[in-house]
């Protein structure tokens, strides 16, 4: 036999009082299996199945409860007895006559049809199976599958179901009952206390019309609330849309808003850092501007300095040594800048010399007076040099009239300390010592030179700082 399990509890099912409990009908073997529900049984020839069908009681409400007791009492829970539970339906009869009476009119062999009962109740009804292959355990099996299908769609509860299980869901349903018994019990009282109140609150004709024209009434006053709040309704809509109107209005404003700040903050931003370069620019040009303020660019283009008993400019030596001679190039170059250096200095004075003008050449300048023109450059005889003489001593006038100016000039500011020369020039000497290069000794000379160009040093210190205030 086939493998069954209980559907609740999953216990394999088996059936050996199948087998047990074969009996002679008319010629055919039969296995009964009871049930408290109904009865299960199965006929099967010498050597195969040849019919088997299901026996359903009457629908007696207390043979089906009592037959729950005493079946149940004769069975092992876990034995081969298979319970069915299959609540009473008036359907039925039908049902089962469908199914198994198409299954029967086709057998020739079948031992029986099914059976009614006189009071028109199914009495018994057979599942017949024809004649089929020698493997009867597979057919006995397909056919209790048939059955439990049947029976599980009929009674809404998966079958097969062992004893045990089957005595809870009876407990079960028992109790249900019990508590659908109550209730029905509680709502009948409720229905009599219902009916009771009525009668003690039933109204006269009169007052029932009195009652109906005052709910007439109110049903008319509140008819003309609703109408009134209905008014108020539409009020309120007309509002709200001329609200949503305005809203959209206002979010179209604000989007416009938004876009026009957006493009205003990129282009403030734009200027913020075009600002910012530009005071970083501002910044360091007047850095640059107070470096180059504090710069003596004179002093740098033209540097006054010495170099043992020789004063130079730009490291060109000015002057000669009996033990040093130094060459005339060298010494026309240091004329050349010292030159360069005093006309630049006028120019910047905006001065101009009243009897000489200086003219710089490079390495050969020249002085001019209103009648001739004198060369500052060599080389020259010591001993017949008037022209280069009348030069350096044309020289020394135009760096006392630039003196001269200097002190006019701060006498014009009212400063307290007025310009002077170190060394002072008379002439063609410079603090006693002649400046002429013929019958001189060339110590004298290189001596004077020297202190020429520390008189013409001062004069540019003078220059730088004027200046610098001016501006």
């Amino acid at each position: 036999m086939g493998p069954y399990v209980c559907h609740d509890c999953h216990h394999p099912l088996d059936f050996p009082a199948v087998g047990n409990s074969v009996t002679k009908t008319g010629g055919w073997p039969r296995f009964n299996i009871k049930t408290p529900g109904f009865w299960v049984r199965l006929a099967a020839g010498n050597i195969h199945l040849d019919d088997s069908f299901v026996v359903l009681p009457k629908q007696n409400q207390e043979r089906m409860h009592g037959g729950y007791a005493s079946s149940a009492a004769a069975y092992n829970p876990r034995s081969s007895m298979i319970p069915f539970f299959v609540p009473p339906k008036p359907s039925l009869e039908a049902e089962f006559r469908a199914q198994v009476g198409c299954r029967g009119s086709g057998n020739a062999g079948a031992t029986s049809a099914p059976r009614l009962a006189g009071s028109g109740e199914m009495e018994e009804s057979f599942v017949v199976l024809q004649q089929s292959a020698p493997d009867q355990s597979k057919k006995l099996s397909t056919t209790l599958s048939h059955v439990f299908d049947m029976v599980s769609e009929v009674s809404q509860i998966n079958h097969p179901i062992c004893a045990e299980c089957f005595h809870q869901l009876k407990g079960e349903l028992d109790r249900q009952a019990r508590v659908l018994e109550l209730e029905v019990k509680a709502y009948n009282q409720v229905i009599g206390h219902l009916e009771l109140d009525g009668k003690d609150k039933e109204l006269s004709r009169g007052r029932f019309l009195d009652e109906i024209s005052k709910v007439r009434s109110e049903e008319k006053h509140t008819t003309g609330d609703l109408e009134k709040m209905m008014a108020q309704l539409s009020m309120v809509d007309s509002d709200m849309s001329h609200v949503i109107s305005e809203e959209y209005e206002q979010c179209s404003q604000e989007d416009q808003y938004w876009q026009f700040y957006n493009e205003f903050s990129f282009q403030l931003e734009m200027h913020v850092e075009d600002r910012d370069a530009l005071l970083s620019r501002i910044e360091s040009t007047c850095e640059m501007r107070e470096l180059l303020r504090h710069t003596n660019v004179y002093n740098d283009t033209f540097h006054i300095w010495h170099n043992g008993p020789f004063g130079t400019i730009n490291n060109f030596r000015l002057g000669r040594l009996p033990t040093i001679q130094v060459e005339w190039d060298e010494i026309n170059a240091a004329w050349g800048q010292a030159c360069l250096l005093l006309y630049a200095m006028a120019q910047v004075s905006k001065l101009t010399f009243s009897s000489f003008r200086i003219i710089p050449m490079g390495s050969h300048p020249r002085i001019a007076d209103s009648k001739n023109v004198y060369e500052l450059y060599g080389p020259v005889n010591p001993f017949w040099s008037s022209r280069y003489d009348k030069a350096m001593t044309c020289y020394l006038a135009c760096l006392q009239e630039f003196a001269d100016f200097a002190k006019a000039r701060d006498m014009a500011y009212s400063r307290s300390i007025l310009f002077e020369l170190p060394y002072k020039i008379e002439q063609d000497k410079v603090d006693g010592k002649t400046i002429k290069y013929s019958f001189n000794r060339d110590e004298k000379w290189t001596a004077a030179l020297k202190l020429m160009l520390s008189n013409l040093k001062v004069a540019l210190a003078w220059l730088t700082d004027n200046t610098q205030a001016t501006s």
